[in-house]
């Protein structure tokens, strides 16, 4: 019995092979990419739509009712959908970019005003240390019921005025899509954020009027919406260098194929931290 489990577990590792090998020869001569796609080739076409069809759909599911949506705090925005597959493409980029800092931990990825906590859903995959912060109670305890009904982490939804909030330097990656309408108050929340976070940090902010977004030596664009806080521009440009020469493969886990790695293990832990998955 012992021998029959030994070689199912050889032969299950012997029928990984043609991807093993499909995934190292890419690497053998990687191809530069851009960190962020064409505008056209996240939001047009069949496919996109579709994918933006049904997000919009759970983006729904996941507000308050019409009756509590009434009692948003005055200042704030009610929540703002971003299209998701201009998200997704966003999170790719991101996840490319920390890759390129080879950072010894999993980074941690905060959306700030995050509403319904459906962009936290969405984020997971790229970063599966994820949550949000939202002033709101009613959304908080809306979107928290919405978030567990997913199995997204436990208490995922922070609730916090994100221009007190204290915490910034805890995260890696902060995403914030004008989650407040008086200029003023967006301005408080981004130097606050800014203030806060670690240099390397990541601020994604996809959204005409962003105060950093021209010539500000608290951060660097590095992609389209995507600054780096404490680099300079050409520190930016460097890194850029690096990540547009990580793979482009979307991290990807199952949990019989982990299983069945054995010897393969370290090849395929290195390859994902090249941007490669089987």
């Amino acid at each position: 019995m012992e021998r029959r489990v030994d070689y199912n577990a050889a032969h299950r590792r012997l029928r990984l092979w043609p991807s093993i090998e499909d995934m190292v020869n890419k690497q053998v001569t990687p191809a530069r990419t851009q960190l962020m796609p064409r505008p056209a080739d996240y939001m047009e076409g069949a496919h996109n739509r579709y994918v933006n069809h049904l997000y919009s759909a759970l983006h729904t599911l996941a507000l308050p009712s019409a009756e509590a949506m009434m009692n948003l705090l005055s200042d704030a925005h009610a929540d703002i959908a971003l299209p998701a597959t201009h998200f997704e493409a966003l999170m790719h980029a991101a996840y490319r970019i920390c890759l390129a800092q080879e950072r010894s931990k999993p980074p941690r990825f905060l959306d700030v005003g995050c509403g319904g906590g459906t962009k936290i859903w969405a984020a997971l995959p790229f970063f599966p240390n994820a949550c949000g912060l939202e002033n709101n109670p009613t959304q908080v305890q809306v979107g928290a019921a919405a978030m567990a009904k997913l199995n997204a982490p436990e208490n995922c939804i922070l609730q916090a005025d994100a221009r007190c909030f204290t915490d910034y330097a805890s995260y890696d990656v902060i995403y914030f899509y004008r989650p407040l309408k008086d200029p003023v108050g967006l301005k408080d929340m981004e130097d606050t954020i800014m203030a806060q976070a670690r240099p390397g940090t990541l601020l994604i902010a996809p959204y005409l009027g962003f105060s950093a977004e021209q010539d500000d030596d608290r951060c660097a664009k590095i992609a389209p919406s995507i600054y780096v806080v404490g680099m300079a521009p050409y520190q930016a440009e460097a890194l850029r260098d690096r990540a547009e020469m990580i793979g482009t493969e979307a991290p990807s886990h199952s949990s019989s194929t982990d299983a069945s790695l054995g010897y393969w293990r370290p090849l395929v832990e290195a390859s994902r931290r090249n941007g490669y998955a089987l």
